[in-house]
């Protein structure tokens, strides 16, 4: 979707994730790979994640949820991440995380 500007704009999604400071960043798809990578040579301080299968995505994120969790979901519509935000709610129905 993003052409050429594709590796610099995934880079730039992982800078400023690396900015919010969260526990933990799951980096999802090819992407993102270049991103995690990014992340991981700049030594950031929380977890990194990175994943191109979407049903270990979706385990790891559900596996680490714990209540009062903020979960901040960025990709495109081609990611298909509404069912990854579908199964945190019905997780969070089922689990009260």
């Amino acid at each position: 979707e993003l052409g050429p500007f594709s590796v610099e704009k995934h880079e730039l999604v992982g800078r400023q994730a690396i900015a919010l400071n969260p526990d933990i960043i799951f980096f999802y798809g090819e992407e993102m790979e270049g991103a995690y990578n990014l992340a991981f040579l700049e030594r950031y301080s929380g977890r990194l994640v990175y994943t191109a299968d979407y049903s270990e995505l979706e385990g790891k994120v559900l596996g680490s949820l714990e209540t009062g969790d903020l979960v901040l979901l960025k990709g495109s519509l081609s990611m298909n991440l509404n069912k990854l935000a579908a199964a945190i709610v019905k997780s969070e129905e089922s689990s009260d995380v």
